[in-house]
């Protein structure tokens, strides 16, 4: 008979005194078979009167002349709890040996299974549901990682910021002004002679749309017009870099030839990754210090040209006044290609630049300062 604990007892109460109730409580560790429940065995005829008692499987004496015939083999009671007799006592209550009842597996202990094949540990029939359930329950979503935005840092002082705009507004008009004056003679060296000296606009009139000023006088006028500010704003905007120190990251040292030789390669594509720099790169002071150069040389030509008796000695220093006025023109296409360049490395490397020159925040690739 399967090997499941089993109490046998009278019906305390019951009318007839001969019935037996079959009490079976199935431990949790038994697994699940909701087909199965609770079954009781049926009431044993009442014997004749004389009739021999008999034993029953509780070695109880049962009135009647013969035995009942043994149970068959059940098989494992359902996982659900099974309703037990209000007045039945507990399964796992004490028992005489005597009386022959089974005693009840302790928790953990090993369990026959309903096939024979050999005990299953209680652990692992517990354990079997929560893993299935676990196992259905899908995992939770993985969130993207969040980038956190660029630090933005304080760049560009208010000075800076104006003196930069006003020099980009005056600077094209200076050179506007410029081609319309050169377009009244288009060449360098006295009436009749040409300097020996590259000159793409030799006898090639400037176009229309490039020039200020629509004839010679015109040009002059807006010219000198705009002389002024440009060099009022060029002593200011190099008074404040002397003065706050910002002219120590603007100026190319000789330890910087080697960085900006890797800049070039990376502009050139022949070096993949950015080198290392801080507010500005190799390239960039090296440019920076030269346009503050050129700016001064152009002044200086300039005023060689406009004033060439009175300021002779200026003159000489540029060769005459044909080279001084042929190192004047030099200096606005350098200061054309200087523009160029400069916006369109802006908006190709690091956009956020612009917007650090209007507002003075600077929020991108680069937040460092050196």
């Amino acid at each position: 008979m399967f090997a499941h604990p089993e109490v046998g007892r009278k019906a305390r109460g019951s009318r007839n005194p001969g019935r037996t109730l079959e009490l079976r409580r199935r431990p949790a560790y038994l697994p699940a078979d909701p087909m199965q429940d609770e079954r009781k065995v049926p009431d044993a005829p009442e014997p004749p009167d004389g009739g021999a008692a008999t034993p029953n499987v509780a070695g109880e004496a049962v009135p009647g002349g013969e035995a009942p015939r043994p149970e068959p083999a059940q098989p494992p009671a359902p996982p659900a709890a099974a309703a037990l007799d209000d007045e039945a006592a507990p399964c796992h209550e004490a028992e005489s040996p005597a009386a022959g009842v089974a005693p009840v597996p302790e928790a953990g202990a090993e369990s026959a299974s309903p096939a024979g094949a050999g005990p299953v540990p209680a652990a692992e029939t517990e354990s079997a549901p929560a893993a299935a359930a676990q196992a259905a329950v899908p995992p939770p979503a993985r969130e993207p990682e969040s980038v956190a935005p660029p630090t933005a840092v304080r760049r560009h002082h208010w000075i800076v910021r104006l003196t930069h705009w006003v020099n980009t507004v005056v600077l094209v008009g200076m050179m506007a002004s410029g081609l319309q004056v050169y377009n009244a003679y288009q060449r360098f060296g006295i009436r009749g002679t040409r300097l020996p000296l590259p000159n793409p606009l030799d006898m090639h009139p400037v176009p229309r749309w490039a020039r200020l000023g629509g004839w010679l006088a015109g040009g002059l006028n807006w010219h000198f017009f705009l002389m002024w500010p440009l060099v009022l704003n060029g002593l200011v905007y190099l008074g404040y870099l002397l003065f706050s120190g910002e002219w120590r990251p603007l100026l190319f040292r000789p330890r910087d030839v080697r960085p900006a030789v890797e800049m070039q390669k990376y502009y050139l594509h022949l070096r993949r990754e950015h080198p290392p720099q801080g507010k500005h790169n190799a390239l960039q002071k090296g440019a920076y210090s030269f346009i503050v150069l050129l700016g001064v040389v152009s002044v200086l030509s300039g005023l060689s040209i406009w004033k060439p008796v009175q300021l002779s000695w200026l003159t000489s220093l540029f060769g005459g006044y044909e080279l001084a006025r042929y190192w004047h023109f030099v200096a606005v296409w350098l200061f054309a290609a200087f523009i160029v360049v400069h916006v369109v490395l802006v908006f190709a490397v690091d956009p956020a630049s612009l917007r650090a020159m209007i507002t003075g925040w600077y929020r991108g690739r680069f937040p460092s300062h050196d």
